[in-house]
């Protein structure tokens, strides 16, 4: 309800109280139109009888085209009937609606979703009835923009440092653990929740901790980025790791830790090498008002002020000057100041709250005048930014952080904007790989495709084509000096809030040396079992030959020992004898030149000899039933590759006699050109598969060790799955086509 300026009372009926009832009808006047929040007065018919420039903006219109209308004839559906459910509610009930939400496209905008906090509540008249309703309207569309894009740089910067292989973590001054990635934890054998807090004495060797921590002090001590190598001896075996770890510090330069960057070299130099921060919420509060009178002291604070600056009621701060409300009196008189010169004054704000934390707000300054022109009080309203303040802060320092630790991995690490196909960053590795500037990248987010060889060209883009899916692959690029290098890399999907894919990350290593190695090695092994198999081919002829002969000459002396004492009881019986023995001799020299090379897989194929060791087996061990199944046609097999299948069958059988306890062996050969496949299932005991062969004393883990051995020798792939009482399976696969030597026939 407002005043009009223009009504006077004579000075003979005028009393102190009429003139303090005409002061507050001013205040409240130039409140209505001078506040940052929007204000609104509605009839019993939803109709908009009064409303301030601000709330008729949010609404983007005019106060003319609102006025006396309802408000289904001003705003869009559905928030129209929405809004004026709640406006009846509010009348029928006589009770407030504090903090309502509401959200809608914006009709300039259409890809604008704007929100707003609104708290509508009763009017009543001098007889104490409802005359209408009030609202009073904040929008909070940044905020919930803000707030939105930190829930989406969290899943970005989780995604990211958990995918990458190398081991990361972050400690304070202190040298406590604030963070580790999930590769740094599995290294260690913890639970990441188990390393934060802890520091190097608890995780540690004392040795070690000693030497970790005078490294965390250099660091700290200088500011300056560093490296260190470090030498120590575990279960026997010299280990060697490198650890780069460097400053951080905040935007005023105040050192809050180190961030450190492991990697295990030993594992480097056999194989490839290996290598969220933050999670945010944004909150928003309604418009805080307060009056002050020309001493500055408090005369009147609404309800949100009061809870604002976490009081209990506005008792325990009308009357105290306002400058006690700010961090630094100066800045407030500099305002007051301001407002008694300019008239208003708009800006940001630090306070202390109640219990002394830090309040930092949007505040909007007016002075009230009378309608003689003269200043009767100070009218502020605030907006609580703290929570969105303290989001754009660890915003920043979030990607500082992340740019700190990508940008000294000597893998090449990229972000891609899916919708727009666009390359958002690329780190300094990447120029190091491909030989290539990153600016290139940043102008065309295909330049990096030029390189690839044109061999793996067609393969990679339909990979980067493919959007959503964890993709893992190797591929070869050819540098500006002709150099050709071999990449593994791994593309992960970055997802927003409501699991739609928007991003991709990537991670690329050079693993040309390590294919290399593996190739020599492969190479090495190849020769060594080929060399091994001709050994035993070797001892298993000059057995038969050498023992065959020595065998045949004492067959020819047990007979003519009989043609001299054909009737001698005793001579007899020693011949006997004889006998027995010549026959064990020639099935233990046969057994053996068997297992050395078994003659049947060179004349017979590899079939008849799958089906003779099985049957071979059966015998020895009557206890397990054994089923040998052949799928799909045979077809003519290498000799090498038949034999090592061979081998991998003899090794599987030896190992379940010996280990597995099992009652059922299922053996499976699968011909599906060029495709060759053999499987071995067991029920027996099972075990830990990552840890067979870490015995030495394991005739098991030496076992399956010669199996994978054998397979990568000849570009095959090995799996073994067993757990402890599920029994175990192994599985071959190799590709297997004839060679320049004669092809192994399969009956």
């Amino acid at each position: 309800m407002s005043v009009n300026p223009k009504y006077k009372k004579s000075e003979s009926q005028g009393t102190a109280r009429e003139n303090e009832l005409s002061l507050a009808n001013y205040s409240l006047g130039s409140f209505f139109v001078e506040s940052p929040a929007g204000f609104g007065l509605f009839d019993l018919d939803c109709r908009c009888v009064r409303l301030n420039k601000t709330l008729a903006d949010l609404g983007d219109v005019t106060i003319e085209q609102t006025l006396n209308r309802k408000v289904s004839e001003v705003l869009p559906q559905p928030m129209a009937d929405h809004v004026e459910k709640l406006l009846r509610q509010v009348i029928a009930s006589g009770t407030p609606k504090i903090n309502t939400t509401f959200s809608c496209i914006s009709l300039d905008r259409p890809e604008l979703i704007r929100h707003w906090k609104a708290s509508i509540f009763p009017v009543f008249n001098d007889l104490g009835t409802i005359s209408g309703v009030g609202v009073q309207v904040v929008e909070a569309t940044e905020l919930r923009q803000t707030q939105v894009e930190l829930a989406r740089q969290e899943i970005f910067h989780r995604t990211v440092l958990e995918s990458i292989p190398a081991r990361i973590f972050m400690k304070d001054c202190a040298g406590n653990y604030i963070y580790c990635n999930e590769a740094l934890a599995s290294d260690a054998g913890l639970a990441q929740d188990e390393i934060i807090g802890k520091n190097d004495y608890d995780l540690f060797r004392p040795d070690l901790a000693v030497r970790y921590r005078q490294g965390d002090l250099e660091v700290i001590t200088t500011g300056r980025i560093e490296e260190f190598d470090y030498r120590f001896e575990k279960n026997g075996s010299d280990y060697y790791i490198h650890v780069i770890k460097a400053p951080v510090v905040d935007d005023e330069g105040k050192m809050l830790g180190i961030i450190g960057l492991f990697q295990d070299l030993t594992e480097n130099k056999q194989a490839e090498r290996q290598l969220h921060i933050s999670h945010q919420a944004l909150d928003s509060t309604l418009a805080g008002v307060a009056i002050t009178n020309l001493e500055g002291q408090l005369t009147y604070v609404n309800p949100s002020f009061v809870k604002m600056w976490g009081y209990d009621n506005d008792q325990e701060i009308l009357g105290r000057p306002a400058t006690e409300f700010w961090t630094n009196p100066a800045s407030a008189r500099e305002v007051i100041e301001e407002l008694h010169t300019k008239g208003q004054w708009q800006g940001e704000m630090t306070g202390f709250r109640k219990d002394g934390s830090i309040l930092q707000a949007l505040l909007a300054g007016n002075i009230v005048r009378d309608e003689r022109g003269l200043i009767i009080c100070l009218l502020c309203s605030f907006i609580d930014v703290t929570v969105r303040k303290e989001f754009e802060k660890r915003l920043l320092e979030s990607k500082k952080r992340y740019r700190q630790i990508t940008d000294h991995i000597d893998d090449a690490v990229w972000v891609y904007d899916t919708s727009n196909n666009k390359v958002l960053y690329v780190n300094p590795a990447y120029e190091a790989i491909w030989g290539r500037p990153r600016e290139l990248l940043y102008r065309d987010s295909m330049d990096w495709l030029e390189a690839i060889h044109p061999a793996d060209r067609r393969r990679m883009v339909g990979v980067f084509k493919e959007i959503g899916a964890v993709k893992k692959n190797h591929y070869r690029i050819i540098r500006s000096d002709g150099n050709i290098r071999h990449i593994y890399a791994r593309i992960f999907p970055i997802v927003d809030e409501k699991g739609r894919v928007y991003r991709e990350a990537g991670i690329a290593q050079d693993v040309t040396e390590a294919r290399v190695a593996e190739t020599k090695i492969r190479n090495l092994s190849r020769r060594l079992l080929k060399v091994a198999e001709e050994e035993r081919k070797g001892i298993a002829r000059d057995l038969h030959d050498e023992f065959g002969q020595v065998l045949i000459n004492l067959r020819q002396c047990y007979k003519d020992l009989l043609d001299l004492a054909p009737e001698a009881p005793s001579v007899t019986a020693r011949a006997g004898e004889l006998n027995d023995l010549i026959e064990r001799m020639g099935a233990i020299i046969s057994n053996t030149t068997h297992h050395l090379r078994p003659d049947i897989l060179d004349n017979l194929g590899l079939v008849s000899a799958l089906k003779a060791t099985v049957s071979d087996f059966e015998k020895h061990w009557p206890a397990t039933s054994v089923t040998l199944k052949i799928k799909g046609r045979p077809s003519p097999i290498d000799p090498d590759h038949a034999l090592v299948l061979y081998r991998v069958l003899q090794e599987g059988l030896t190992n379940i006699a010996r280990h597995a306890k099992a009652e059922n062996v299922e053996i499976r050969l699968i011909f599906s050109f060029p495709t060759i496949i053999m499987s071995i299932r067991d029920d027996g005991g099972g075990f830990v598969t990552d840890q067979f062969g870490e015995d030495e004393n394991s005739r098991r883990g030496l076992g399956l060790r010669g199996i994978v051995e054998r397979i990568s020798a000849i570009n095959g792939l090995a799996k073994i799955s067993s757990k402890p009482g599920k029994g175990t399976t192994l599985r071959v696969e190799i590709v297997s086509t004839p060679q320049h030597t004669k092809s192994q026939k399969v009956p």
